[in-house]
């Protein structure tokens, strides 16, 4: 198990990762403000993060 986990140079942080029945899983919470959860904030947040495993991942070209 760990916390705030590089996954990559400093680019990409994994918030946790832990083990469930042999398999590593990895979670994602946001970190928004209740001031600021909103739809569209929400919405930026997640797919800057997708954006950036998409990436990081090359799952998408750069």
């Amino acid at each position: 198990m760990g916390y705030e986990v590089d996954a990559g140079e400093q680019q990409l942080f994994t918030d946790a990762i832990t083990q469930v029945k042999n398999r590593e899983i990895y979670l994602e919470f946001h970190h928004l403000s209740s001031d600021n959860c909103l739809a569209a904030k929400m919405a930026a947040y997640i797919m800057g993060k997708l954006q950036t495993y998409a990436i990081r991942y090359n799952l998408v070209p750069m």
